[in-house]
């Protein structure tokens, strides 16, 4: 049985090829044809990679998980959902102190611009059971 590979390469590694094959003491069936040549740098003109907007790094990279939650905007079915998580758990005293300190007393009084902040404090709440 007999198999045949054919491989293009260029003229250098062709004569590396047959240098090691020589060394090993076989000799090459066919000697390696160049197909194709590939232009050098010179020979071609290659665009810059377009650079990216400088951001500046006011963030700190987040986990996948927590950049998922940002991508859907904080409404108030959300505080909502978390409230009800805590109350369930016995701890609707220490949401309502989040409501207080934001100078709320109900959740349906929260105003959109205090939407982010109230879920982190009562996230931070939700994530404290957990650890």
């Amino acid at each position: 049985m007999e198999v045949k590979i054919v491989v293009s390469i260029d003229d250098r590694t062709a004569s590396l090829l047959e240098n090691l094959i020589n060394a090993l003491g076989n000799k090459i069936v066919q000697k390696p044809v160049p197909v194709a040549t590939f232009p050098t740098e010179e020979e071609t003109e290659v665009a810059p990679w377009p650079k990216a907007p400088a951001k500046p790094n006011s963030e700190p990279l987040k986990p996948q998980a927590e950049k998922d939650k940002q991508v859907k905007p904080i409404g108030l079915e959300d505080i909502r959902g978390i409230a009800r998580q805590l109350a369930d758990n016995g701890r609707q005293a220490e949401y309502r102190e989040i409501l207080k300190h934001f100078g709320y007393e109900k959740v349906n009084q929260i105003n959109e611009e205090d939407y982010v902040s109230v879920y982190k404090e009562m996230l931070d709440l939700v994530d404290e059971e957990t650890s």
